[in-house]
């Protein structure tokens, strides 16, 4: 299931690659061709979410949301139903920004206890949402082809899916019983307490710095303090003097 998601997220990738090499083209000249990936990328994520587990959704009822939306759109683009360049620029638009914050608020923000995976869903995040934000207003700033714009969409989607598709985990089948069943989901609890215990390291390193900062600020206060003191004090043994 791996290989086959991360196979039709590539292909979305090279839809929108597609896109953007030929953005002279109506967008019914391709939407067959986007229909059919968008619908590919909607049935593999419902599948996957079914015999899989994946740590880049919170839940799997979020991930089947994203498979029945990818669906939906695919079947719409096929069916041609819509062809108006502002609705078509809205729908990627608001699908870009949906991703991109999703995307952005799946990782860690510490950039110092960050993995490679985080910071490349991190900045992937941020390009995706600027990107769709950037749409609703394309007509009044650059004014660019929207075809350029759907396939930077599809282009990026297709990678924030590969990086889904790389946390897939398959899940225990049900021929599995007794003790092997067992010792399944001790391992499967193992890794998701190691999860939550790297993410309790992360929290506790930074409250201890949080702490170390608040100590420093005291300290620096309480010299302050003393100092106006020891001045003040100065002050009026001059002045009975």
């Amino acid at each position: 299931m791996r290989s086959l998601m991360m196979l039709v997220s590539l292909l979305v990738v090279g839809v929108g690659t597609f896109c953007i090499a030929n953005a002279s083209v109506p967008f019914i000249g391709v939407a067959f061709i986007i229909g059919v990936a968008v619908l590919l990328m909607g049935v593999c994520e419902l599948i996957a979410n079914r015999v899989t587990n994946t740590s880049a959704y919170e839940s799997d009822n979020e991930m089947n949301v994203e498979g029945i939306i990818s669906v939906v759109l695919g079947c719409v683009f096929l069916s041609g139903q819509i062809s108006e360049d502002a609705a078509i620029t809205s729908i990627f638009a608001f699908w870009s920004v949906l991703e991109g914050l999703k995307a952005l608020f799946s990782v860690n923000f510490n950039f110092r206890t960050q993995s490679k995976v985080d910071r490349f869903s991190e900045l992937l995040g941020v390009v995706m949402s600027l990107l769709g934000v950037y749409m609703f207003f394309n007509v009044r700033l650059l004014d660019m082809k929207i075809l350029t714009l759907v396939g930077a969409v599809l282009f990026l989607l297709g990678l924030s899916r590969f990086r889904i598709a790389l946390s897939i985990e398959y899940r225990t089948p049900d021929m599995l019983t007794g003790n092997k069943e067992r010792l399944a989901d001790a391992k499967r609890d193992e890794k998701r307490a190691m999860q939550k215990a790297k993410e309790g390291i992360r929290e506790t390193k930074e409250a201890r710095e949080r702490i170390a900062k608040a100590r420093k600020a005291i300290d620096k206060e309480e010299s302050m303090m003393r100092r106006a003191e020891r001045r003040r004090s100065a002050e009026t043994d001059k002045s009975k003097k």
